[in-house]
């Protein structure tokens, strides 16, 4: 009887504090704030493991990790696949290699496994503190993608899957490898999507460019569509149809008509106005810092050799010195003689 007394005041307790949660978090969900503990409790648990070197740092990632596959999660709108995943943290590119098993394209900085449900990154080569965020941003937005399932993740063409995490990470993977794809569209020698349909090429060249026709392609589809859009294709890619068939059920418009009009972009004057004004930026920055340090080099051995000609025309009674702010010759005159008189003409 007490027993029962006990456990009816545990169960009443429990109900009332989950009462209160609840009230509390539908407060937050009027007001706008996010629910950043239900966020959580939908993310599959992942493990983190590194060497005694990389430790600290994994352990600091750890939560901005978090964040980072919770806002992927969002971008795409999939379910969540509840699997655990495994996050490797090595430094340099043999140790990659030997994490993976195979020898990796010299190009490559992380990797992202389906069957192993693994993201392996080498810190080194993935390089600064900033550029290592935007790789781990790229590998994540791999891992979400994940949640189409195995056979959708599969039949989805790679250079999608490239430009959803290059579009999400924020920045284009290899960029500056290869001619602009700008310039190879309006020589009409640009690839087409079709040639990154199963994989990149080994040459960080080639690959560069298909890395860029990725990011195009996603990033003018979201342009023009919207991200519920993009949504809805990756909705129907899960539910088993072909990229082909998502975008036309979507937009109406199918891989090479959109693939011919981002053509027709990418050549017209304005793609080809904005990468010639990056690149003129560039090149004039780049100009302005190798040519200062040679003006001023040039500008000082002048100075040391007028000062040198006029010291030693000082010597030999000459009349001028020279100006020590300007390096120019300046006429030096007797105490009793003032600027602009001469001896040799009458004085009035």
């Amino acid at each position: 009887m007490v027993r029962m007394k006990v456990a009816q005041a545990t169960t009443f307790r429990l109900a009332k504090a989950s009462a209160r949660t609840s009230f509390f978090a539908a407060l937050l969900a009027l007001s706008g704030a996010p629910l950043a503990f239900a966020q959580s409790s939908s993310l599959p648990p992942f493990e983190s493991h590194a060497p005694p070197g990389l430790q600290g740092m994994a352990d600091k990632m750890e939560s901005e990790i978090t964040a980072i596959l919770q806002e992927a999660r969002d971008w795409t709108g999939l379910p969540v696949d509840p699997r655990p995943f495994r996050l490797e943290w090595v430094s340099g590119r043999k140790e990659l290699e030997g994490a993976l098993g195979y020898k990796a394209p010299s190009w490559f900085a992380a990797v992202a496994e389906l069957k192993k449900r693994r993201l392996v990154i080498a810190t080194e080569v993935a390089g600064s503190q900033e550029q290592l965020r935007i790789t781990l941003r790229h590998e994540l937005m791999h891992l979400a993608m994940m949640d189409l399932g195995a056979t959708a993740f599969r039949g989805t063409p790679s250079w999608f899957h490239e430009g959803c995490a290059e579009v999400f990470a924020g920045d284009i993977y290899l960029k500056g490898s290869s001619d602009s794809i700008f310039w190879m569209a309006a020589a009409e020698t640009l690839p087409t999507l079709s040639e990154y349909r199963a994989g990149f090429p080994q040459s960080p060249v080639l690959a560069s460019t298909g890395y860029a026709l990725g990011h195009a392609f996603v990033e003018r589809y979201l342009r023009l569509y919207g991200q519920p859009a993009l949504r809805e294709v990756l909705a129907l890619l899960r539910a088993g149809e072909e990229l082909d068939s998502a975008l036309v059920q979507t937009t109406g418009l199918s891989i090479v008509t959109e693939e011919k009009a981002l053509q027709e972009e990418l050549r017209g004057l304005a793609g080809l106005g904005g990468d010639l004004y990056s690149r003129l930026f560039l090149g004039l920055a780049v100009f302005i810092f190798v040519a200062f340090p040679i003006v001023r080099a040039t500008r000082r051995r002048r100075r040391a050799d007028l000062e040198s000609q006029w010291a030693e025309s000082g010597k030999q009674g000459s009349p001028y010195s020279v100006s020590r702010r300007m390096g120019w010759p300046i006429r030096k005159f007797p105490p009793n003689e003032r600027p602009g008189e001469d001896k040799n003409e009458p004085q009035l």
